[in-house]
């Protein structure tokens, strides 16, 4: 499942539609692990990453290299010399307080404020922001196709699309603009590693075709006693053993209170957005905005629901 939000809509499809196999991907973790990989100068093979959560809401908490977590070195780092990663948005004081390195989406809650008025102050939402970058996208592969299909220009094409949206990336969230070093970084990083999406999909399907080599991919899939505070059905985003057509996550134990009180919350409106769409409720609904951390109180969930049904009816069930 490549469909945002990943995390909810796997959980759909494995726990209501029956398919027990789906399996939910975002490349973000990967970007975490690559620049984690490249700072000790190592392939990415060599380490084991730890890593628990929701999609968009995870942390890494172990980088094992040699049978030594370098974590806690890696915050020290972060803390003392300012290792600066696009995806770390965060002051050193509270990754060092976490304990963790948390994912880059946590920003929304360590940073609820901040980016609501950013967001405000921006006028617009990250699909209007790229909006303007596919039509073009688009208008250049036609022209291209209509004067003769050349693979370099639709490949250049392409690059420059991606160029845009990775140099614009959480800039309306953060209220800053990437630095040139850090846009550049970026582009090394998807000719090394075959960014986003499809690099992910591309390591999960070599490795479930591989009958003696296997991987380590953190994925979106089924619980199965991974994290014990979460249900066995929950899907989460962990790091999992791929091989051989079998995807098993690695067990990670107990993780800290401040991390799973997030989860829980978040998995209680996931679950109910789902049961709301399937019994078509406008109360279950309502009910499931109004727990999500993010939602201040139940007349901010209603009246973004009521919003949504206005403005995007024609896609929603009709609740009742």
């Amino acid at each position: 499942n490549f469909t945002n939000p990943a995390g909810i809509i796997t959980e759909a499809i494995t726990r209501v539609a029956g398919y027990e196999r789906a399996v939910g991907i975002c490349d973000n973790p990967s970007a975490m692990e690559r620049d984690i990989a490249a700072h000790f100068g190592v392939p990415l093979n060599r380490i084991f990453f730890e890593y628990y959560g929701l999609n968009h809401l995870g942390w890494m908490s172990g980088v094992y290299l040699e049978g030594r977590n370098h974590v806690p070195e890696l915050i020290q780092e972060i803390k003392q010399q300012g290792i600066s990663w696009h995806w770390l948005p965060f002051h050193p004081d509270l990754i060092e307080a976490l304990n963790v390195i948390p994912n880059e989406y946590l920003l929304f809650y360590y940073y609820t404020q901040r980016a609501v008025e950013n967001l405000l102050k921006a006028g617009q939402s990250r699909a209007q922001q790229i909006q303007p970058f596919v039509d073009e996208l688009y208008v250049s592969l036609k022209q291209i196709r209509d004067e003769g299909s050349d693979p370099a220009r639709t490949m250049q094409a392409f690059e420059h699309y991606q160029d845009r949206r990775h140099s614009t990336y959480m800039t309306l969230e953060t209220g800053e603009a990437h630095q040139e070093e850090e846009i550049e970084e970026e582009k090394d990083f998807m000719e090394i590693a075959a960014e986003g999406y499809s690099g992910v999909m591309l390591r999960l399907i070599e490795a479930l075709t591989q009958k003696k080599e296997a991987a380590r991919i953190i994925l979106n899939v089924p619980n199965r006693g991974a994290l014990p505070s979460m249900d066995n059905d929950d899907v989460v985003e962990v790091t999992c053993y791929v091989c051989d057509g079998m995807i098993r996550p690695f067990a990670m134990g107990p993780i800290p209170d401040h991390a799973l009180g997030l989860m829980k919350r978040v998995k209680a409106y996931e679950r109910l957005t789902i049961q709301a769409v399937v019994e078509r409720s406008y109360s279950l609904a309502v009910k499931a905005l109004a727990l999500h951390p993010l939602i201040p109180s139940y007349e901010t969930a209603k009246s973004i629901l009521d919003d949504y049904i206005v403005q995007h009816g024609k896609h929603f069930p009709e609740l009742r």
